[in-house]
């Protein structure tokens, strides 16, 4: 059989409602996340609480070294 033509057609499926189901499962997700977010931050202030801390360091034998360094580099 001969052909006269050869014709393509482009086929562009309906995507109006893709498109609004996509933006209601990312609205949906967004409110997921804040809730998710505010239950870990609940809990992490809840496991941290008050920490309280205590800082006494000794830097004497530190401030000994950086001035032995100082030393050797000035001597040399």
């Amino acid at each position: 059989m001969a052909a006269i033509a050869d014709v393509y057609v482009t086929v562009l499926p309906e995507t109006g409602r893709i498109a609004d189901g996509i933006k209601k499962a990312l609205r949906d997700a967004d409110d997921d996340v804040r809730q998710a977010a505010k239950r870990w931050r609940r809990d992490i202030d809840r496991e941290l609480g008050k920490p309280e801390v205590d800082v006494d360091a000794d830097t004497s034998k530190a401030k000994r070294e950086v001035e032995k360094l100082d030393s050797d580099l000035v001597g040399q």
